[in-house]
């Protein structure tokens, strides 16, 4: 895994003081005693099995209860450090003194290609499929501040208060929970920069190590309920209805399961949450993120 890497070029590149959580990781991809880390860097090890939107929310507020963090930063294994990146967490924070209702990020750009990531819009309405969306590319490194829709949930840096502001944290699976994290904040006063004065690459994975067979059917339920519950939680049952009518992956009986889960009163009580602590609407945000995209 490329996760020593990427915790390697935290430790070189990074400037404040910090400690590391890794949640979500088997204990079998790693060898804690072979893990780069400064001196005065704690390391604590979260081997929880819960899928990655779950895993995230565990770290999230293991940081925040244990280390009384003033910052949580979501990075996932797959993100290489370089010359681009010196200092950048003392840049995020500098920009969040400043704006403290900012979910931020540096650029990032592809391990691969070397391009710049695209920022994602994506409008139940217009796809209930959720597999049409809008995009906007990532800013040039060096380049000032931009505002976007979304951040990649690769990397994502924010006060404590702005997580814990969001009532769950994450949806518990993949695809979509860090998209749906942004909206979801969005409505709720917050808002998304990318602070381009420090850029980190990221290695794209379209498929992961282990999702065959009944993995694979685990995998397609926790894909059909994390986008119902996107649904569930910002929109209109009109919408959700159509989200539903749409999924595709799972069976119908997955299906019925997962919508099942979405009505249930945990789901149910997080919605009427959200709502009644919005103070922007969905519908606000895509008129406002639609003309850019």
């Amino acid at each position: 895994m490329n996760i020593l890497n990427t915790i390697a070029g935290i430790e070189k590149y990074s400037l404040l003081p910090h400690n590391i959580i890794l949640s979500g990781i088997s204990p079998d991809d790693i060898k804690p005693a072979s893990i780069p880390i400064k001196s005065h860097t704690l390391l604590t090890h979260l081997p929880t099995g819960e899928p990655r939107g779950e895993a995230r929310t565990y770290g999230a507020d293991f940081a925040i209860r244990y280390y009384n963090s003033e910052y949580v930063c979501f990075c996932d294994a797959n993100l290489i450090f370089d010359e681009r990146s010196y200092g950048w967490d003392a840049q995020l924070v500098d920009y969040l003194k400043n704006d403290g209702n900012a979910i931020v990020s540096p650029t990032l750009t592809s391990a691969e290609t070397g391009q710049y990531l695209l920022n994602v819009l994506l409008d139940p309405a217009d796809s209930p499929r959720l597999d049409k969306h809008h995009t906007t590319p990532y800013p040039e490194y060096n380049s000032p501040p931009q505002g976007a829709p979304a951040l990649c949930g690769c990397f994502q840096f924010m006060p404590a208060h702005a997580f814990k502001a969001s009532i769950f944290g994450f949806l518990p699976g993949i695809p979509m929970e860090d998209y749906e994290l942004c909206i979801r904040l969005w409505t709720l006063g917050y808002h998304c920069v990318v602070v381009p004065s420090s850029a980190v690459s990221h290695i794209y994975r379209s498929t992961y190590v282990g999702w065959e067979g009944i993995e694979a059917s685990i995998k397609a339920e926790e894909y059909c309920l994390t986008k119902l519950l996107f649904a569930v939680v910002n929109f209109d049952s009109d919408i959700v209805s159509k989200v539903y009518d749409a999924l595709g992956g799972c069976s119908d009986l997955t299906k019925e399961k997962v919508w099942g889960i979405a009505q249930s009163s945990k789901w149910q009580t997080h919605k009427a949450e959200v709502l009644r602590k919005r103070i922007r609407s969905t519908e606000e945000y895509y008129k406002t993120w639609k003309k850019k995209t």
